[in-house]
């Protein structure tokens, strides 16, 4: 397969990635578990919970691949909402999971996870383990990040 076409074929499954989310978690952007937040709000506290540390607002923006601005009222609204607690640390603010916030994203994991392996089941775990190799070289390819 040429380099182009397989280009084309990436793309495609890339913007199928976005059908699969919207077939797990259903059509509206609000998980029915957590219609609070939103999917950017999610992707923020599932990375807290996976990371398991607090981040800067700054490698926030990074994370979320918005304004500083932007990530700041996101953050702003969910330690309203009790999910995250933030503190300056110097000239930095550091952000993390609020004891609340750990408690209700363990109910949404849940959710996912469930409806994941529901959608799934005719996946023998050999193939599903090499989806789950396959996309994590691919994120890592295009996230500036290490994940932990």
């Amino acid at each position: 397969m040429k380099r182009e076409e397989s280009l084309k074929e990436l793309i495609a499954y890339v913007d199928g990635l976005g059908l699969i989310g919207r077939a797990i978690f259903g059509k509206a952007p609000n998980l029915p578990s957590s219609p609070e937040l939103s999917r950017l709000e999610l992707i923020l506290v599932a990375t807290l919970s996976r990371l398991g540390r607090s981040l800067a607002l700054k490698e926030t923006a990074c994370r979320l691949a918005c304004s500083k601005q932007q990530a700041s009222r996101l953050v702003d609204k969910l330690v309203e909402q009790n999910y995250l607690a933030k503190k300056v640390v110097g000239r930095t603010i550091e952000i993390t999971l609020s004891d609340e916030g750990k408690k209700r994203y363990e109910v949404i994991e849940k959710t996912r996870t469930e409806r994941m392996d529901k959608a799934l089941r005719s996946m023998s775990d050999e193939k599903l383990s090499e989806a789950v190799s396959s996309l994590r070289r691919l994120r890592d390819l295009f996230s500036p990040f290490e994940e932990n």
